[in-house]
Formats: structure tokens, C-alpha cells, sequence
């Protein structure tokens, strides 16, 4: 990271407007600060407003979870602080230094121990998902010492239902909150094959007493303990999920048929990382843990807007995106596009924008989600049945980008032989000078 010259260890260097954004939190940071002797403090909530802004635009420490990349620049701005005036460069230099020493840090073994609302088939009980070993029991690990949960909030919660099982996720990190978050991506990947292929959430209604809760078939307990795996045991940690809701029914009502296991079998496949291989991995790991994530919201108007973000990655990037290519693009993810379709799409589209534009709450809202599941569930199957014939997610928005019609499909596929045979192409024989002559 050094100096605001670069971009902590990438060759490019910092914009002017980064710089500038940069200058302006560590001249704020300098107002709020108080200094009392050796003790450096800062002012409240301003201190921590600003830690926000600084995160948000500290791309370094992005790749770190949000927590600790909260403490380090807590820690970094204490430092500075303490040291003399905060200044951008100050700052900035702190912060790669902190980020340095802990990209450095040799990764350790760590378990993450919580509960899951599914008896799968027991070939099940045990896989490797991005790199993390999920193993699952019906009693509770011994092996692993939780006592520190003794006088906690969460002392005593038992999994609701008799339906769930233990959920131990084995794998490497280089701190608690790195295994935290590792461990969870890696168990909310399953998860989120797992619900796809049950077809979670696509039977929904307008009855308030149903739309409440997650629409996932297959939850994760609220409460994750975290332990270093070491020859001398050493304190865990733990979590808790505040936005926990059990689903609108005990677990074991749902209907999780042999078929849907052959389903969710043959979709992990696809995400082994023997056939889903860079680049196309972060983009498709991405695409099913946002999609899990949102069907765990509890409230329908939060998911209805988070399930519109599964669309919004998996059609275009960002600022990028216009509605009219999203809606172009989701459309011709189907056979033939007919005007029902474009106009449910767009009924879809229309109350994302209440909701995210106008803070308008919908009863409608509520029941369209099913059918807002269902598209966001058959533009991730596509994607997780084919990703191996696309190189770039590029590749797989210009795929997007053809017409759904056969018939337009087939006179784009006619005007490109053509392309072909004009410039000489269909000739493999001809070397570029005989292709112009061949054309004269």
C-alpha cells in the first residue's frame, strides 16, 4: 500500500478524487480527535461515520472481512493520531502497513460449529465446498469446547424443530473473523444449491401470515461458534444472526423429495472446482451465495429488493446496467420471449423501483415474489448448467444479448455466415492476401 502514489501492491496509482476523498477524512478525523496526554480518543458517532466512509473507499481492505477491516483502520487512525497530525498520507500509509502485516499471517485451521434445518440423504453428510470440509452429525460436537457461551444471550437456544442437525465447516483462515466469514460463504454455496434445487420459495401468497419469514427450504441456525483447531485448546468465539426467522413452518413439512436430492447432486457438480474454473468461478459463487442470502431475508419487501440484485449480477456490471439490457437480458434467457413475459418483467421491474425509489410498501409485492423467485432460479440454472461454455461472464451477457426468437435467432445466425464467406473466413486454406483477391 506504501504511499497514496499507489494502490497497495497493484501497478496502477491512486486517482485524484480517491487522494481528495482521502485528505478530507483525515482532516475530519484531526477535528474529532481529542488527545489526553498519551491517550488518543476520538468524538462520537463522527469517529465512526468517518471509519465507514474510509472503508468504503479502501479497496485494499475490501478483501478482508468487514469487521476487521473496521478494527484496522480504527487501530490505524489511533496510531497516526497518536503520533501527530492525521494526515491522508499518514493514513494511507498506516493502513498498508497494518494490511501487510496481516496478508502475511500464515493461514490456521479453524471450525465453525452451527446448526442446519435439513436430514439430508446421507451421502450428503459430508462434502468439500470451496475449500471448507462441511461435515453433518445429529449430535452435537463434543469435540469442539463451547462453554464460553455460558451467561451469553444465546446460552440455552435449542434448533427449532427436531429436524436439524449439527453443521461443523473445517478449513483454513488467518483470524476468527476470516474463518467466520470464509466458513459461512462456503456454507450459504451449498445452501443455496441446496434450495435451488427444492425450488425454494416458488409457491408464495398474499396471506400475511405466509409472506413474513424466509422463503429458504433449508435454514442455518442463528448462533456460529468459531474455533482454532490447535494442540492446546484456545477460547472460541461466537456470532449471532439478529435477523434470524424461523420459516413459516417446522422444517421437516417441507416437501424434500428423492428427485430434488438427484437435483441438488447433479448442481453441486457444476460447482467442483475440477469444472467451474476461473474466471467464471468468483462470478457463479457469487451469483448462488447472493441468491441463498436473499431468500434468508425476512422480510419480503428487503428480499424482494435483494433477489433483484441476484438479476442485476448475474445480467451486467453495475452503474453499467440499464433496466432496459437487465430486461432484455433476463428475457432471453427463455426459448421465445413473448409479450406476457416482457410485460411481467417489466410489472417486476416497476416494483423494485417502488420499493427502492419511493419507500412504497405492496401486499402485491409480497405475492410477485414468487414469480420474481422463479426467474432469478431460471437465469442461475442456465448459468450453473452451461458456465463451462462461456470463458468470461462477458461472454455470458453477449450470450444474453441474442435474440430469443427462433426466427431472429436464425437470420442473425444466416447474416453472420454470410460475414464469414464475404471476408473469406469459410476458406481456412486462403492466407490473408488471397482472401482480398478472392473477394475482388
Amino acid at each position: 500500500m506504501g504511499t497514496p502514489e499507489d494502490t497497495s501492491g497493484s501497478s496502477g496509482r491512486i486517482s485524484p478524487e480517491l487522494r481528495e476523498k482521502l485528505r478530507l477524512i483525515a482532516s475530519k478525523m484531526e477535528e474529532v480527535k481529542q488527545v489526553q496526554g498519551e491517550k488518543v480518543t476520538f468524538k462520537l458517532p463522527a469517529f465512526n461515520n468517518l471509519l465507514f466512509v474510509l472503508l468504503h473507499y479502501s479497496d485494499v481492505i475490501k478483501e478482508m472481512p468487514e469487521f476487521s477491516g473496521y478494527i484496522l483502520c480504527r487501530e490505524a487512525a489511533s496510531e497516526v493520531g497518536r503520533r501527530g497530525i492525521i494526515t491522508a498520507e499518514a493514513l494511507y500509509e498506516e493502513i498498508g502497513r497494518r494490511v501487510g502485516i496481516y496478508r502475511a499471517q500464515a493461514p490456521r485451521e479453524f471450525a465453525l460449529i452451527t446448526t442446519i434445518s435439513v436430514i439430508p440423504p446421507e451421502d450428503l453428510h459430508r462434502r468439500t465446498v470451496d475449500g471448507w470440509e462441511i461435515s453433518l452429525a445429529t449430535d452435537q460436537p463434543g469435540q469442539f469446547d463451547r462453554s464460553f457461551l455460558q451467561g451469553t444471550t444465546v446460552h440455552g437456544w435449542k434448533p427449532y424443530g427436531q429436524h436439524w442437525m449439527w453443521l461443523i465447516a473445517r478449513g483454513t483462515a488467518r483470524s476468527n473473523e476470516e474463518a467466520l466469514d470464509r466458513a459461512i460463504r462456503s456454507v450459504d454455496l451449498m445452501r443455496g444449491i441446496w434450495n435451488l434445487g427444492h425450488g425454494a420459495g416458488t409457491a408464495w401468497s398474499m396471506d400475511p401470515d405466509v409472506s413474513h419469514g424466509p422463503t429458504s427450504v433449508i435454514l442455518v441456525g442463528p448462533v456460529f461458534t468459531v474455533h482454532e483447531i490447535t494442540t492446546t485448546p484456545k477460547p472460541g468465539s461466537w456470532a449471532f444472526d439478529p435477523t434470524y426467522c424461523p420459516g413459516r413452518e417446522e422444517p421437516q413439512t417441507w416437501p424434500l423429495q428423492n428427485e430434488r436430492w438427484n437435483d441438488v447432486r447433479f448442481l453441486e457438480t457444476r460447482i467442483s472446482p475440477e469444472i467451474l474454473q476461473a474466471p467464471m468461478r468468483p462470478f457463479v459463487t457469487e451469483a448462488v451465495i447472493r441468491y441463498c442470502r436473499a431468500l434468508d431475508t425476512p422480510d419480503p419487501e428487503s428480499r424482494f429488493v435483494a433477489l433483484w440484485g441476484v438479476l442485476e449480477h448475474l445480467t451486467g456490471p453495475g452503474a453499467a446496467l440499464t433496466s432496459k439490457t437487465l430486461l432484455k437480458r433476463v428475457g432471453n434467457t427463455y426459448s421465445e420471449w413473448s409479450q406476457l413475459d416482457r410485460i411481467t418483467l417489466e410489472m417486476l421491474r416497476e416494483q423494485r423501483d417502488a420499493s427502492v425509489h419511493r419507500g412504497v410498501a405492496s401486499q402485491f409485492r409480497k405475492a410477485a415474489l414468487s414469480i420474481l423467485i422463479n426467474t432469478a432460479s431460471d437465469l442461475l440454472v442456465v448459468l450453473l448448467k452451461n458456465h463451462h461454455e462461456f470463458l468470461s461472464r462477458e461472454r455470458f451477457w453477449e450470450f444474453l444479448d441474442l435474440p430469443a426468437e427462433r426466427q431472429r435467432l436464425e437470420d442473425a445466425i444466416a447474416l453472420r455466415q454470410l460475414a464469414m464467406k464475404l471476408r473469406g473466413y469459410d476458406s481456412p486454406s486462403l492466407d490473408p492476401g488471397a482472401r482480398s483477391e478472392a473477394n475482388e
